[in-house]
């Protein structure tokens, strides 16, 4: 854990956080398009990464959830903090996350360990009659009555989004979590605690931002599937913007990362 750090963000939040959803958006294209090539590239090898590692069986699924995946999301955002302070990045710079695996183990454990306290939610009314309907057939191997499990499945539904709004917007702040391990060197538990003690200052419009930004990504997967290789990079990037304004990265940053040939005057260039 980084003293200066955890001084520098209690004095951020002391003194009031930013928020500013026209310019997240703005700034996660712009980050994107500038730097469009190792984005793009970045993205893909992500994708073949991912496939390749899930194809070990169980193993590989575990590793996926517990640091490959975060080490990948949050590579987008190391790429945009290399370029903002070198006027390039390199793909070393992209795979830079893979440098904080134990943090980011720490901090997925903790957060399945909290998803496990609330699975018990999903047993509630009609969605625990849904699951021990469909459950029973499972086990037995026998085909369930379509009509009873549609009649359940439309009984449950309503229940099954509002939980899944709520806990949504509860979560929300966890996606910010791989950014304070990378950026600040927190460790897992800080991560956490820092990503709601910011995030919840401005809970309702960080879970729009998120909302509109995954919406943006999805659209892009629907209407053309080959747009995720440019939607996804812009929805982190995105995020990246938040999370950089929001706790004034460009204030404390000093080189953790990426101490060769920095840059402070690009932290903020205009492209």
């Amino acid at each position: 854990m980084d003293k200066d750090s955890i001084a520098h963000l209690d004095q951020k939040i002391a003194n009031g956080v930013n928020f500013n959803f026209g310019k997240y958006f703005s700034d996660g294209f712009k980050y994107t398009n500038a730097n469009i090539g190792m984005q793009l590239a970045f993205g893909l090898l992500c994708i073949v990464g991912i496939l390749v590692v899930s194809i070990i069986p169980f193993v590989g699924s575990i590793a996926n959830s517990l640091f490959i995946q975060e080490c990948l999301n949050v590579g987008f955002a190391l790429g945009t903090m290399a370029y903002l302070r070198k006027n390039y990045s390199t793909i070393e710079d992209h795979f830079g996350g893979f440098k904080f695996i134990p943090q980011i183990i720490i901090n997925r454990l903790l957060l399945c360990l909290t998803g496990i306290i609330l699975i018990p939610l999903y047993f509630i009314g009609p969605i625990q009659d849904l699951f021990i309907y469909y459950f029973e057939f499972v086990g037995s191997g026998e085909a369930p009555d379509m009509e009873v499990l549609k009649y359940l499945v439309e009984d449950a539904l309503p229940y099954i989004l509002l939980i899944g709004v709520v806990l949504g917007f509860l979560f929300t702040p966890i996606l910010f979590c791989s950014f304070f391990i990378v950026f600040y060197k927190l460790n897992g538990w800080q991560a956490i605690v820092y990503s709601y003690k910011f995030m919840t200052k401005k809970w309702l419009q960080v879970y729009a931002l998120v909302f509109v930004s995954m919406l943006f990504f999805i659209v892009g997967f629907i209407v053309i599937f080959v747009g995720a290789f440019y939607t996804y990079p812009v929805m982190r990037n995105i995020l990246f913007a938040c999370f950089k304004d929001m706790t004034g990265l460009e204030e404390n940053f000093e080189g953790q990362v990426f101490p060769e040939n920095s840059n402070n005057d690009l932290l903020d260039s205009d492209f």
